[in-house]
Formats: C-alpha cells, sequence, structure tokens
C-alpha cells in the first residue's frame, strides 16, 4: 500500500474517531439533561401533591430549561397554573404542548386530556371538549363525565339536553358522593326552567334522586339545597308544611346563607317583603348575577318596599355580573358607582382575557380598550369617538388618532334601563347590553375620520410624529422630540414630497429632503437600506418595497433661502444595482453652483466613474475632471484637454503644470481649514495664484495667471 493511501486511511480514521468522540459527547450531555430533567420531575410532582403550587411550577420550568421534550413536565405547570388561578388563555397552550410536542414519562396523557378538555368547555368550545374525551382511548371518569354534561347543557339544543340528563342519571349511581353533578344539574336545570317556565318530567325525577343523597355530599356549595328546594314538592299537605317548605327552613336553621334563599323563603311566605329585602341586600351589596337581581325585584308587591329597592338600586355601589349566553358563567361584569356603570368588562369565550373593558362616568362611557388589537377609545361624546390609541411593540409612545367630533360612532354595547326591573319597580336601573356588531373598529375608519394621528418613530429618541390630515389624506407631518420640533414634511395626495430638518438642533430647518414615490418599485435610487432609514424618517418604522425614494437634498446653512449644497440622485442602469448621485455646491451666494460632482451610476463593467466640475476665475472657463475608480483620467478645460499628474499627498491632483511641494502643502493647510467637502478657493504660494479645488476626497490644484 503506498504512503498516500496510507495517510488518506489514517485521516479518515482519525475524522471517524472525532466525530464519534464528539458524538458521544453530545449523547453523554443529552442524557445528563435527560437525568436533570427527571430528578425535577420528581420534585415538581412532590410539590404538587403537597398543593405547593408556586414551588411545583417552578421545578417544571427548571425541568423545562434542561429537556423541554418531557409532556409531564408542561402539563405540571399548567396544572399549577390552574391551580394558582391563572388565565385560561394562558394555561391552553402549556397543555396542547404535554399533548402534541412531547413524551410520557411517569403521567399518561388522560390527566392533561381532561385538563384541555375542561379548558376548552370553560371558553365555550363544547364540541371539541366532548370530542377529545370520547376519543380513542374513550376517557371514563368523574372529571370526564362531569366535562361531558356540562357541554351537553351549554350546547343547550333538545338533543343534547337530553344527553345531558342521561349522562348525569348514569353519573350519579356510579359516584354517589360527588356532589359536582348534583350542583352541575340543579343549576343548568334551574336556568331551563327559569326560560320555560315549566320543569321537564325527567328533570323532576332525577332533582327526587338527588335530593335524597343530600346528606351524602361533602364539601358541597350552599346553593345546592335550595336549589334541591326549588325542584321539591310546593304541595301542602292536610298538616304540617310542603317538603319545599321544610327542606328551606331546614336550611335556614343550619345558619346557611344564599340570596336565592331571599327569593324562594319570599315566595313560599316564609319571611315578609322587608325581611327579603334585608336579607338580599347582605349579598348584592357586594355582587349579585343580573338574573337574581330581576327574580328578586319582580316578586315585590308592596308599594313601599319597592320604592325602597328602587332608591336602592338607584345609588347603587356594588357589581353586578351578567351571563350573557346562558352556559351560567358570566362573562359580562359590571361595577357601580351612584347606580350607575363604573366599570364593564367583557369575556366573551371566558379564558379570562377581556375582549374589552369600558370605564364609565356616571353610567357614560368615557373609554374602551379593546385586548385583541391593543386598541383603546376615548370618547367625549358617546357613541362618537374622540380619539384612538393603538400600542406600538411595547414602546413608550402609542399610535393615536383624534378624531373630527362626532364623525365616527361605534360600541360594542349600549347602557339602557333593565326591561324587567323597569316593569316590576317602574324605575330604572341601567345595564350594559351587548350590540349586535361583531367586529371591532377598523383603522380604515378610524383614518377617514381623524383630524390628525401621531406615532412614535425610531429615528430619534423619543421622537414622536404628528401627522395632520384632511378626509383621511396625509397633508403634513411635524416631528418632534419632547416640544422641540425637529422636521416638517409636506404631502401631497397622501404621498411625502419633501421634508425640512433642522439637523444640528439650532432652531433653523437647513436641510430639506426631496422625495420620489415609485408604485411599480422599478426605479431603484436608492439602496434597500437606504429605503428602511428613509421610511423610518418619514412613518416611524422601517420597511421594505415602500416604492420611496430621495430625489434630492439641499443645505441652507446660513438661512438666506438659497442652498449651500445640493445632492440630485440618479436611478442605476439597467443590470446594475448602485445608482449616482450628483453634488453641487454653491460657495458665494448667487444661487448657482461653483463645484460640481458627479458619480455616474456603476455600469456593466464595473467601473466607478465620477467627474468633477468647477469654474476658472477670470475666464469663467469650465473646467470637467473625469476619474475612474478614484484617479483623474482626463481634463478638459472648454474645448481645450489639459494634462494631470499626482502631487506628492495622496489624492491630491496638479492640472496643467505642476507646483512645488512648498505650493502644495500651502494649498493642502488652507483648503483644510475650509470644513465644507466642496470647497473652490485662491491660494497664494511664492508669488504664485493657484485655483484650489476640494470635490469630496479628490483635491485639485490649477495655476492661475496673476
Amino acid at each position: 500500500m503506498t504512503k498516500k493511501a496510507l495517510s488518506f486511511i489514517s485521516v479518515f480514521v482519525f475524522s471517524a474517531l472525532s466525530f464519534s468522540f464528539a458524538q458521544g459527547l453530545s449523547n453523554s450531555a443529552s442524557v445528563a439533561n435527560r437525568r436533570t430533567a427527571l430528578r425535577y420531575l420528581q420534585l415538581a410532582k412532590q410539590f404538587a401533591s403537597e398543593k405547593l403550587w408556586d414551588e411545583a411550577e417552578s421545578n417544571a420550568q427548571m425541568g423545562l430549561a434542561y429537556d423541554d421534550n418531557i409532556a409531564d413536565l408542561w402539563y405540571l405547570r399548567a396544572v399549577s397554573q390552574i391551580n394558582k388561578g391563572e388565565k385560561k388563555s394562558q394555561v391552553l397552550p402549556l397543555v396542547v404542548t404535554a399533548l402534541t410536542e412531547a413524551e410520557w414519562v411517569d403521567y399518561n396523557r388522560d390527566g392533561a386530556r381532561i385538563l384541555y378538555a375542561d379548558i376548552l368547555c370553560a371558553t365555550r368550545q363544547f364540541t371539541q371538549a366532548i370530542a377529545v374525551l370520547d376519543s380513542e382511548p374513550f376517557i371514563y371518569s368523574a372529571d370526564a363525565e362531569f366535562i361531558r354534561v356540562k357541554a351537553y347543557y351549554c350546547l343547550g339544543d333538545d338533543e343534547s339536553v337530553a344527553k345531558a340528563r342521561s349522562r348525569i342519571d348514569s353519573a350519579r349511581r356510579v359516584y354517589p358522593a360527588d356532589a359536582r353533578f348534583a350542583e352541575l344539574f340543579y343549576s343548568y336545570e334551574y336556568h331551563i326552567f327559569r326560560k320555560e317556565g315549566v320543569f321537564a318530567s325527567s328533570s323532576r325525577t332525577l332533582a327526587d334522586a338527588f335530593a335524597l343523597t343530600l346528606p351524602l355530599y361533602k364539601n358541597a356549595k350552599e346553593d345546592l339545597e335550595i336549589y334541591a328546594a326549588i325542584f321539591a314538592s310546593d304541595e301542602k299537605p292536610a298538616k304540617g308544611d310542603s317538603k319545599k317548605v321544610r327542606m328551606l327552613k331546614a336550611f335556614d336553621s343550619k345558619n346557611r346563607k344564599s340570596p336565592l334563599y331571599a327569593i324562594e323563603a319570599l315566595k313560599s311566605g316564609l319571611i315578609d317583603e322587608d325581611a327579603a329585602l334585608d336579607y338580599f341586600y347582605s349579598f348584592s351589596d357586594k355582587e349579585i348575577s343580573l338574573h337574581l337581581l330581576e327574580d328578586f325585584a319582580a316578586l315585590l308587591k308592596n308599594d313601599d318596599v319597592k320604592k325602597e329597592f328602587s332608591e336602592y338600586l338607584n345609588s347603587y355601589n356594588g357589581t353586578i355580573s351578567i351571563d350573557v349566553d346562558g352556559d351560567l358563567y358570566p362573562n359580562l361584569v359590571v361595577s357601580y358607582n351612584r347606580g350607575r356603570p363604573q366599570s364593564i368588562s367583557y369575556d366573551e369565550n371566558q379564558d379570562d382575557e377581556n375582549e374589552w373593558t369600558a370605564e364609565c362616568d356616571f353610567g357614560v362611557p368615557l373609554r374602551l380598550s379593546m385586548s385583541e388589537n391593543a386598541l383603546v377609545l376615548d370618547y367625549s361624546s358617546w357613541p362618537y369617538i374622540s380619539e384612538a390609541s393603538y400600542k406600538m411593540d411595547n414602546r413608550h409612545a402609542d399610535l393615536r388618532f383624534t378624531l373630527i367630533a362626532e364623525t365616527l360612532a361605534w360600541t360594542p354595547f349600549t347602557v339602557e334601563a333593565d326591561a324587567s326591573i323597569k316593569a316590576s319597580l317602574n324605575s330604572d336601573f341601567f345595564i350594559p347590553l351587548l350590540s349586535q356588531t361583531t367586529e371591532s373598529v377598523s383603522g380604515t375608519e378610524l383614518l377617514r375620520a381623524a383630524l390628525s394621528y401621531s406615532i412614535p418613530s425610531r429615528e430619534r429618541e423619543g421622537a414622536i410624529i404628528q401627522v395632520s390630515l384632511l378626509n383621511g389624506v396625509a397633508q403634513l407631518a411635524s416631528y418632534s422630540v419632547g416640544e422641540k420640533i425637529y422636521a416638517m414634511a409636506q404631502f401631497e395626495k397622501g404621498i411625502p414630497v419633501s421634508r425640512k430638518l433642522d439637523v444640528d438642533g439650532d432652531g433653523l430647518f437647513e436641510t430639506t429632503e426631496y422625495y420620489g414615490f415609485s408604485r411599480d418599485g422599478e426605479t431603484n435610487f436608492i439602496s434597500t437600506n437606504d429605503e428602511m432609514q428613509i421610511v423610518t424618517n418619514l412613518f416611524g418604522s422601517p420597511a421594505q418595497g415602500t416604492g420611496f425614494y430621495v430625489k434630492k437634498i439641499t443645505v441652507d446653512r446660513n438661512g438666506d433661502t438659497i442652498p449651500d449644497f445640493t445632492e440630485e440622485y440618479l436611478p442605476a442602469n439597467a443590470g446594475a444595482k448602485i445608482p449616482g448621485k450628483i453634488s453641487s455646491w454653491d460657495t458665494d451666494g448667487d444661487g448657482k453652483w461653483d463645484v460640481q460632482y458627479t458619480k455616474f451610476p456603476s455600469m456593466i463593467d464595473g467601473k466607478v466613474r465620477e467627474e468633477a466640475k468647477f469654474h476658472q476665475p477670470l475666464t469663467d472657463s469650465l473646467v470637467t475632471v473625469s476619474s475612474e475608480n478614484g484617479s483623474p483620467v482626463f481634463v478638459q478645460k472648454g474645448s481645450e484637454v489639459l494634462t494631470v499628474s499626482n502631487g506628492k499627498n495622496k489624492s491630491f491632483y496638479w492640472i496643467s503644470q505642476g507646483g512645488s511641494q512648498k505650493d502644495e502643502e500651502k494649498i493642502l493647510i488652507e483648503i483644510n481649514q475650509i470644513g465644507e467637502q466642496g470647497v473652490s478657493t485662491i491660494v497664494e504660494s511664492e508669488g504664485k495664484r493657484f485655483l484650489a479645488v476640494r470635490i469630496e476626497k479628490l483635491i485639485f490644484a490649477l495655476q492661475v495667471e496673476n
């Protein structure tokens, strides 16, 4: 075997061993991480068993930091958060991850499926909740059946309600000591009874069956006995009280409390209206559901009591919860002050994320905050929007619209007198009623109705852009930091055409930018980075493909309205990407350029071609210097071709005839004292006079007559 072959084999073997060693290290690290994650899993499980939910979640998070492919850790995070009272919208992604993107170690998926179904049911996704539990492998447990029954009740159609009753009848036999099924049955059947005014025969049978098992229930809700009494027979025997009355008395004798007792005891004649009113106040002073408030008001017959209750509601300072969709979960919560709504929150899908919240002044909405798009609406004359703002990427300022008065009316609710209470008490008690509209006010609608809008800008720290509008079309824009305006922009038909800037902060707008717009984006004046900066400057944030570009920039430093410097940009040639520019300097303020530099758009051959122009004194002859790749190659004065030669210093060139080294040094000293990039001046050296010109980095010297 040749040495070359042996060398190749040795390299191959070394590479293979190196790869194997590296892979071994990687596998070793992965195994170590998994072991560490599993230790955190055991700790999280221990804390969860002790109901120490903060510690359980903390350890689950630590475990996931080492290995995020363990479903148990995601599940324990979800369980911990749900027990800590976190929002369902926050918990749901954790459960989904546990079910779809990780592997199980100690637990099985059934617990996560049950939690997932429970959240789906609570957030009004009833069909999906049932499907999760019914999918293979089918889950049958007290928790699973409870969720199924609740979902069927909430679906509300006759077939679903029949399924709910059938399943709850089976569940009460299998889990006779589980009070949740009795509570679920009574609360939903009571809701159906309130709506239909009659108990179904199957409901009465189940109610009697549940009533027999009431003594078995531990830690049941206090309302349960009241619900059972409602379903009990109200027929009065020859001697003694009816079954319903006996159950109500038993409830009261145990010193238990429920707002339902005030209603049912008043119906059954156990208390008079004055006593019922005092009893009801003990609950309604803090929080009460609207349906209980309406039901109680409907029972009052005494005019004095009705008057007192009306006055109470007219100065009400508690909270009223409203179930707008009939699933027994309140999703409209109203806080009252002096009998009028003070704040209103609406959680449509009950995921603990309010779709909107409203702030009111004596029942009149002043501000509405939408959570979906971080939109805040301010009202000066309800329902007309006066201002609107969007949150902008956690920045200090918001996108804010100031609207023309009484132009755009939009509201997801109205505040009206409750019809039931009006009929019962002949007095007004105002509640929010959801509007038919389902779509939020759009940005287009806000823009059309806006007088102006302001938006934060990334151009400068703390910068704000204020844009004036006419019929939704931009007219003017001011750019400021704090109280100081540093730029003003002019628009035509909503498109920016120019912007004046105070670059040096002296209060004078010395720089003006002129813009062009290419709708198809084919006019390639600038690079992508330049375009993003232009859009940032104009509109606050970077963007590509907008079609905006800078055509020209002028600078007037002395404030005489005559530009000292002008720079125009040229489109790139076909097949090339680099645009060109023409820079002009007016050094004497006569409105005509004295020095001009042209950088031509890049050619296909890749050469960078430039041209410098200046006027020779006295004769006013135009001198043109053509360069390629930074070096002069051709000089022309009028029709005369002149020579060009390098000086001793880099980028210094003599035109026609050269001077001495002292001449060159004298020219450099004097021309470098002038800070401008475009300079044309006369320099005297050793009895000679030179026209010295600096354009960009190039310096030219031309001897002129004395």
